[in-house]
């Protein structure tokens, strides 16, 4: 008999869990509804079970025996009161009867429905803020992103310039060198070229100095032949006149 009993238990779990698959319940919450479902069967009997399943006040007599079974923990029977009613909402369904409104809904005023209504739009609500803030998040990167590439081309746009502009010394600066080079050398840097016409015309500017001399000493010279010609000349002049002046000089003093 009390094979035949655990094959009911057995065959009633499996197609109570059956049941909750089709509600969209998990596997996890299946078993453990399947399990503080049967609580009553298992620790009393069968008999018990049914009975509680026809009673006329389902939710008094469910509470009470649970706190009977469990020594009194009303915490303990509430937490398996809510899987035995989802059996019994199922026990109901199976057998063509009328589901009270009182089990459908546990609080008054509320619709059925309602309360996963509100927990779906509470999900849904939750999903959309959350999507709303990663739209920031992404936004905000996007914006940051925009900002450290505009950086990134002004600093580029500033070093092409230097470069440009660098070159453009390095290029003045050849042009310069290549001018300097053309150009006369500096004292101290003359080429080797450049010495040699130099002293060419140091040697030169000596000859022309030479030969200029030569000529003032021949010119000085010269100058000293006419004036001591000139001075011999006027020697004998004045003799001659002396000799001229001499009788009239007598002549004058016998007068006297």
């Amino acid at each position: 008999m009390a094979a035949n009993i655990d094959l009911a238990l057995e065959d009633e779990k499996k197609a109570f869990k059956a049941y909750l698959t089709t509600k969209n319940v998990s596997e996890k919450s299946a078993n453990v509804a399947v399990s503080k479902a049967f609580g009553i069967w298992k620790l009393k009997d069968k008999e018990t079970f049914d009975k509680l399943m026809k009673s006329d006040n389902f939710e008094k007599d469910a509470k009470a025996l649970l706190v009977e079974i469990y020594n009194g923990s009303e915490k303990k029977a509430a937490a398996y009161y809510s899987e035995l009613k989802r059996y019994y909402i199922y026990y109901l369904e199976k057998n063509g009867l009328p589901v009270p409104s009182e089990i459908k809904n546990p609080k008054p005023g509320r619709k059925p429905g309602t309360a996963s209504k509100k927990k779906a739009t509470r999900k849904t609500a939750a999903k959309k803020t959350t999507a709303k803030k990663a739209a920031k998040k992404t936004e905000k990167k996007a914006t940051v992103k925009k900002a450290a590439a505009k950086k990134t081309t002004a600093k580029k746009a500033v070093a092409a310039k230097k470069t440009v502009a660098a070159k453009k010394t390095t290029a003045k600066k050849t042009v310069k060198a290549a001018a300097t080079k053309t150009a006369a050398p500096k004292r101290g840097r003359k080429p080797a070229a450049a010495k040699a016409t130099a002293a060419k015309k140091t040697a030169v500017k000596k000859t022309a100095g030479r030969k200029a001399a030569v000529r003032t000493t021949a010119k000085k010279s010269a100058a000293r032949s006419v004036s001591s010609s000139s001075n011999a000349a006027l020697v004998k002049a004045i003799n001659e006149l002396n000799k001229t002046l001499a009788p009239i000089a007598k002549l004058a003093q016998k007068l006297k």
